[in-house]
């Protein structure tokens, strides 16, 4: 599976524009209405936020398809090490 939070986090950004436009309300009015700069949702589509970036890692070590050092793997039986 492809999706990563980045990808969820562009979706989610994109149904809320999609939402907002079925609604009659503008991406300015939406963005005031949440306290937030007009130019936010498009850096966060240029860059998303370093917290989903950071989300993407974890998920990728936690996963295992960005594999840890050994020393930093959990025994297989689950048991955790000091």
């Amino acid at each position: 599976m492809s999706n990563n939070f980045t990808d969820v986090f562009k979706a989610t950004l994109a149904d809320i524009k999609a939402t907002a436009a079925k609604n009659g309300v503008s991406l300015k009015a939406l963005c005031k209405r949440a306290g937030v700069s007009r130019a936010t949702p498009d850096r966060w589509l240029a860059k998303p936020p370093n917290t989903i970036a950071l989300m993407d890692k974890l998920q990728k070590a936690a996963d295992g398809t960005d594999p840890a050092p050994a020393a930093d793997r959990a025994p297989a039986d689950g048991a955790q090490s000091e």
